[in-house]
């Protein structure tokens, strides 16, 4: 693996999977190595950062899913760039979308979580 400049990329429901592919080349023949890319997992809807996840088993379809991020993979592949994915995981949302925070709310904090 071969590093030498990231470029970092926002994702949101303004500048999806999609969006970043039509740019790989460019930012390729630039010289970037690496993508540096915002949290890509499932958010709550319309969020412009993805700092607030809601379901940490699903690639946020709001910026292409799980297929969106295999294509963006293969273009990568075919241009020997990195992928590096921002992921805390104590950055969720803090709403009804979230799945393991509503199942606490149910069952308590000792109990096994269970997904709805």
């Amino acid at each position: 693996m071969n590093i030498s400049s990231f470029y970092r990329v926002q994702l949101n429901k303004n500048f999806k999977f999609q969006d970043l592919e039509k740019i790989i080349y460019y930012l390729n023949d630039l010289g970037i190595s690496s993508l540096y890319l915002s949290p890509i997992l499932k958010s709550t809807t319309g969020s412009m950062h993805g700092y607030d996840v809601t379901d940490y088993s699903e690639i946020n379809p709001e910026i292409g899913g799980e297929d969106g991020l295999l294509r963006l993979h293969k273009m990568l592949e075919k241009t020997n760039m990195n992928i590096m994915i921002d992921f805390v995981p104590n950055h969720m949302g803090l709403n009804h979308e979230n799945v393991y925070l509503q199942d606490v709310f149910k069952f308590g904090k000792n109990q096994n979580i269970i997904i709805f």
